[in-house]
């Protein structure tokens, strides 16, 4: 089944839909909206006149990167018998 993603036509019709040039502009502007919430302190509102489904897209990417839960990873340590002292949070900023 994935044979076809290792074929040079793949990537060249890859390049060609311009999917991955969509993908960075919607994160792009979801981290605008998270550095005017998380940063600035400002409200903001999202709204893409294109007729787009880029506004809900924009909006969830924010709240997933705006989340405690998928901003920290749970690393624990080897050889400790209490879970609870062997879980350490990082930040991902």
């Amino acid at each position: 089944m994935f044979f076809f993603c290792s074929s040079p036509s793949w990537f060249s019709q890859l390049e060609g839909c311009k999917w991955l040039q969509h993908m960075s502009g919607l994160m792009k502007a979801a981290v605008t909206v998270v550095t005017a919430i998380e940063n600035d302190g400002r409200p903001v509102m999202v709204h893409c006149s294109d007729g787009w489904d880029r506004t809900p897209q924009i909006v969830a990417l924010a709240e997933i990167l705006l989340d405690p839960y998928y901003r920290s990873l749970e690393v624990r340590a080897r050889g400790w018998p209490d879970d609870t002292k062997t879980k350490r949070q990082f930040r991902n900023y």
